[in-house]
């Protein structure tokens, strides 16, 4: 017996239908608007993507749709504008890059169009194409920090830990004053259980920024692995204030979590849970 698949005036019908009983219904909204948008009715698509941003703002599919339809509608611009924030909603989403990409390449902006190619294929595990990409484009642009840095996630996905460091190394030559370079480069020690070199890039880090919760707490995490139970307790406490005095709540509790774990730390438990 035949598959009956209703055509597009069809589809339209039931799930507006769906709609009408349940204006709730996020999903009803994503699938007219894609069928909308694929008949050519952009402004009655964005009506749906408006609305379905409206029952879940946080949502990056939404975002990406939203995006999309700007592209179609000829703003370059404001779509890249959206996608952008699609990333910042969900930074491991890859059809945002894939399209951002695009746009990045027809606006005549190569340095950003090879990231988030590169980024895209690193993200749907073609890690070799996304090497290729981030090589090149470090030959046309020697001085970008982004690509190195996203070449050294690149190499670790490949298990090329020596030269994971290597970026980062270049990274830390470009830009001194990111602690982010230093964290990632301690944290890449740490795995190849350079503990003092670990240490020492966590503590450059936080010379940079005292206040660097994240690189105290990587710190107390690397002093629990070599058993300095004392010195771990201490710093991830140290970690604890710094996250709950910025409402970091989750950081926080994950502070606690470890400490529980830790050998002699029940001061510093009792006092993070006053």
């Amino acid at each position: 017996m035949a598959t009956f698949i209703p055509g597009d005036n069809a589809k339209i019908f039931l799930y507006s239908k769906a709609i009408e009983k349940n204006n709730n219904y996020f999903q009803a909204y994503i699938d007219r608007a894609e069928v909308r948008k694929k008949n050519g009715n952009f402004d009655k698509a964005m009506e749906d993507i408006n609305l379905a941003m409206k029952l879940r703002p946080e949502d990056e599919l939404v975002w990406y749709l939203m995006g999309e339809l700007e592209y179609r509608k000829g703003n370059t611009d404001k779509a890249i504008n959206i996608l952008s924030t699609c990333i910042a909603i969900n930074s491991a989403f890859p059809w945002s890059y894939q399209l951002r990409a695009k746009l990045f390449k027809e606006t005549a902006q190569a340095e950003y169009a090879i990231i988030d190619e590169a980024k895209y294929h690193y993200l749907t595990n073609d890690s070799k194409n996304a090497l290729a990409i981030l090589d090149e484009g470090i030959v046309k642009f020697p001085a970008n920090v982004i690509m190195y840095e996203d070449r050294s996630n690149v190499r670790l996905k490949l298990k090329d830990k020596t030269g994971a460091i290597k970026d980062l190394d270049k990274v830390i030559e470009l830009a001194s004053h990111y602690v982010w370079g230093f964290y990632k480069r301690g944290e890449l020690k740490e795995k190849l259980k350079d503990f003092t070199g670990a240490l020492d890039d966590m503590d450059k880090a936080m010379n940079i920024d005292p206040g660097f919760a994240q690189g105290l707490y990587k710190k107390g995490l690397i002093y629990k692995e070599i058993k300095n139970y004392k010195d771990a307790a201490e710093t991830i406490y140290q970690s604890a204030v710094i996250f709950k005095r910025k409402q970091c709540m989750d950081d926080f509790r994950e502070c606690i979590k470890i400490l529980k774990t830790i050998e002699g730390s029940s001061k510093q438990i009792s006092l993070l849970e006053k």
